[in-house]
């Protein structure tokens, strides 16, 4: 019996209202703007996915999504066990998966679709590659929160953990939110140059 979703996309993040406006939740920020700009929401608590889910129909002139969109209410480091439920509950392909994710490697502005690629110490991403068998070919939007200068393993983790400024709110409201849902609803998955 196949799906009755075409595709999962996921809004990586921590749970948490201390967490919301953090760089590593931009993917969730990013998925909460589909979300709202789509009227998909509000969304449910699904608790057998510890997630909160909502649903996404595009159909436009050669292409149908319908998407489930999971925005779970767990931590990083363990988030690859909600979506591997969702994805075997909900008898998705692996390939089907879309990931919405921060990226220390690009500037803030910029969106990278990838697949295939390093984790590049990603816990979020290698959680759910882990859990999926060692998987890792699925779409990935890598969402650029730019990089602090020191490379410390400590001062990067208080880098991701922390809220964005004001003027970087700005930046994402108006440039990347929009590059992500675009990108998403015109069906612009195929992954960029490397």
């Amino acid at each position: 019996m196949s799906s009755k979703y075409s595709h999962l996309i996921v809004g990586l993040g921590n749970m948490g209202a201390s967490y919301s406006k953090t760089r590593h939740n931009v993917g969730m920020l990013c998925l909460d703007y589909l979300v709202a700009k789509h009227r998909c929401g509000p969304y449910k608590m699904k608790v057998s996915y510890a997630s909160n889910i909502a649903e996404l129909k595009v159909i436009t002139q050669g292409f149908e999504m319908n998407a489930l969109l999971l925005s779970p209410v767990t931590f990083m480091n363990i988030i690859g066990k909600n979506v591997a439920k969702a994805m075997k509950n909900e008898r998705l392909e692996k390939t089907s998966l879309i990931v919405l994710h921060d990226d220390l490697e690009q500037k803030l502005g910029r969106v990278r679709v990838v697949k295939g690629t390093s984790f590049k110490g990603h816990n979020g991403l290698k959680s759910i590659s882990q859990e999926m068998g060692g998987f890792k070919d699925f779409i990935r939007f890598g969402i650029g929160i730019g990089r602090p200068e020191a490379r410390e393993q400590n001062v990067v983790a208080d880098y991701v953990l922390s809220n964005f400024s004001l003027s970087e709110m700005e930046v994402l409201e108006s440039e990347v939110y929009s590059k992500v849902y675009e990108r998403i609803i015109g069906n612009k998955l195929t992954p960029d140059g490397v």
